[in-house]
């Protein structure tokens, strides 16, 4: 297991890393959310605890991109604020957990211990699967796109990224915000429209695949929306 722990705190950064190399969990720090979105989709990390406040920086930032990018991560909350709608946002945002300061050494070590079991099943259930809609057949873990006729679609990398956000929410519409921190790690600006050529991008490729329709739809004023159901299915 590796534990990321996003902490701008030096010694509650230390006791963290005390609490978990204790028990023979490899830990890896990161002041900055800037330094923590490099480092998180260039290695593998079991578990992230990430602190709410970051100096000029919100540690939602981290929750929202980093369960976009990696999904079957898990991520805990360790915030000295200690207010309802904070923990429920939080946790809506995509952590798993939320714990306030001062923390008991031992609750960190058995929540982390915890979340690593139950996402360690859930992973392996979920890594069998590929998702499946208007005749494509998407794999999240070759990263790859075949279309109706069983041909592959080429698609790079940010193409594949905001396909399978868009996939994974399931007729759920997905805000610019949110694509943007999958895509590129950072807050989407009005300015740009970045979002909106890479969408058009993969309509484009979608119906140049055979998509019978346009299956990639905006939202005004929201965001983008796959239009057709998607089906989970175990892989053979």
């Amino acid at each position: 297991m590796r534990v990321l722990i996003l902490e701008d705190d030096a010694v509650v950064a230390e006791l963290l890393k005390a609490i978990l190399e204790k028990d023979g969990i490899d830990c890896q720090h990161c002041g900055s959310l800037r330094e923590a979105l490099f480092l998180f989709q260039r290695e593998d990390f079991t578990v992230a605890l990430v602190d709410r406040m970051l100096g000029g920086d919100d540690g939602l930032d981290f929750v929202r991109w980093a369960r976009e990018r990696r999904p079957s991560a898990g991520i805990i909350i360790i915030s000295a604020r200690n207010v309802a709608d904070d923990r429920i946002q939080g946790i809506a945002d995509g952590a798993d957990d939320y714990l306030t300061k001062p923390f008991e050494p031992r609750e960190v070590l058995v929540r982390v211990r915890r979340l690593a079991q139950r996402l360690g099943q859930v992973a392996e259930r979920e890594g069998d699967q590929l998702l499946r809609f208007a005749g494509f057949r998407l794999d999240p873990q070759e990263r790859t796109l075949l279309g109706p006729d069983g041909d592959a679609v080429n698609l790079t990398g940010k193409e594949f990224t905001l396909l399978l956000c868009l996939v994974r929410a399931n007729q759920t519409v997905v805000d610019r915000d949110r694509l943007s921190m999958a895509v590129h790690g950072r807050s989407w600006n009005p300015l740009e429209r970045g979002i909106d050529i890479l969408a058009s991008k993969v309509r484009l490729k979608l119906r140049a695949a055979g998509a019978a329709e346009s299956l990639l739809r905006s939202i005004r004023g929201e965001g983008y929306l796959l239009s057709v159901a998607v089906e989970f299915v175990d892989r053979t």
